[in-house]
C-alpha cells in the first residue's frame, strides 16, 4: 500500500534515491508547470536508465500495519526483484510513475503549507549547496532535524521518525519563540533609549514577518 504519512526519515531516503537516479531536477519541472504526461514520460525513461527502479518503488510503498522504514524498503527491493512474470513487472512499472508523482505532489503541498519557512525557490530547488559536515546525512533537512534534536546526535533517530508536517510545525514554533524573544529584547532596548533621544530618535522596532502571521 502507498506510504500514507511521510516522515523526515522517509523523505531523506527517497530524495537520496531520486538523486542517485539522476532525477534531482524533477522538483524544478513541477515548479515550471510542465504537464503530468510530459513529466511521466521523462520520468520513466530516466528511471529505467538509472537502475534505481526497485528502490524508488520500494520508497513509495509499505506493508499494511507496518510503518515505512529503510529496512522495509530493502526488503521490498528484494521482493520486487524476485518477480519474473512480465505482467507483474508491467504493473509495477506503471504504478511507480503514479506513486512517484504522488510523492512529489504531496511533498510540494507540505512545503507550500509552510510559507514562513519556504519560498518558491526552496520548493523548487534541490539540496542546499552548503557542505555537510555531520556524520549523518540528513539531506534537505540537515538544519531542521538537528535544531529539533537540540543538536544532540542521540536524538536524531527520534526526530527522523516524526511526520514531516508535525516536525515542521514544531520547527516553526521554535523559530517563532526565538523571534519573539529577540523582538522583546530589541523593544526593551528601544524603550530604555527612546526618552533620551528626543523626537528624532528611531521609531520602535517592528515585529519580524514570522510573528505577523
Amino acid at each position: 500500500m502507498p506510504v500514507a504519512v511521510t516522515t523526515f526519515e522517509h523523505d531523506v531516503w527517497m530524495m537520496a534515491q531520486v538523486q542517485a537516479a539522476g532525477l534531482h531536477d524533477l522538483r524544478r519541472l513541477f515548479a515550471e508547470g510542465r504537464g503530468v504526461a510530459t513529466i511521466a514520460e521523462d520520468l520513466l525513461q530516466r528511471i529505467w536508465a538509472s537502475g534505481r527502479t526497485l528502490h524508488l518503488l520500494a520508497g513509495t510503498l509499505t506493508e499494511q500495519g507496518r510503518p515505512w522504514s529503510p529496512a522495509l524498503a530493502e526488503e521490498l527491493v528484494l521482493f520486487f526483484g524476485a518477480r519474473s512474470d512480465p505482467e507483474e513487472k508491467a504493473l509495477l512499472q506503471a504504478a511507480l510513475v503514479r506513486l512517484l508523482l504522488g510523492f512529489f505532489r504531496e511533498r510540494g503541498r507540505v512545503l507550500g503549507d509552510f510559507p514562513e519557512l519556504f519560498g518558491p525557490d526552496d520548493r523548487a530547488a534541490g539540496s542546499s549547496p552548503r557542505p555537510r559536515r555531520g556524520a549523518v546525512d540528513l539531506g534537505d533537512w540537515d538544519d531542521v532535524v538537528r535544531e529539533l534534536a537540540g543538536w544532540d546526535p542521540d536524538r536524531l533517530p527520534v526526530v527522523l521518525r516524526w511526520p514531516l508536517r508535525e516536525g515542521l510545525l514544531a520547527y516553526l514554533a521554535q523559530l517563532r519563540s526565538e523571534a519573539a524573544r529577540d523582538y522583546r529584547l530589541r523593544l526593551t532596548v528601544w524603550a530604555v533609549l527612546a526618552p533620551h533621544q528626543g523626537r528624532r530618535g528611531p521609531k520602535p522596532p517592528q515585529p519580524p514577518p514570522i510573528l505577523r502571521g
